[in-house]
């Protein structure tokens, strides 16, 4: 989004001739997280994890995520893809050590903000662990 700015000067005799256009101006803006996609996901252990946030900002705001306090990065296991107007976190078989709160953070000139979403995956139980005790 550009704008153009042009100035009329106006007395009691009247509006005066407008100024010539400005340069060419893109306004900033702090950044903003579109929340209604930040929703709770629950999935079942080996399915794949997708979380998708759309987010606006100018300048193109810095993007960092976090899991359980932990800063998160793309690796063998996960993929981060940031596109102009949105980041997504894709995990293509997902494991009970998955699940936890991941906050994205998003940061420029004009401000940080920062949205979070729980991520529930679900196993079966593991074996339970021995000796086993037994008591009266």
């Amino acid at each position: 989004d550009e704008c153009q700015f042009r100035i009329v000067a106006e007395n009691e005799a009247g509006p005066g001739e407008a100024s010539r256009p400005s340069e060419v101006v893109t306004p900033k803006s702090v950044p903003k997280l579109d929340l209604s996609r930040l929703r709770d996901v629950t999935v079942k252990a080996g399915q794949p994890l997708r979380l998708d946030i759309a987010f606006t900002g100018f300048p193109k705001p810095k993007i960092s995520w976090m899991k359980d306090d932990t800063p998160l990065r793309a690796d063998e296991k996960r993929t981060i893809d940031t596109q102009p107007e949105s980041c997504v976190i894709h995990i293509p078989q997902s494991e009970r050590s998955d699940s936890g709160v991941y906050k994205i953070t998003l940061t420029n000139e004009c401000g940080t903000v920062d949205g979070t979403v729980n991520v529930t995956v679900l196993s079966k139980p593991a074996s339970p662990g021995g000796p086993l005790e037994v008591s009266d």
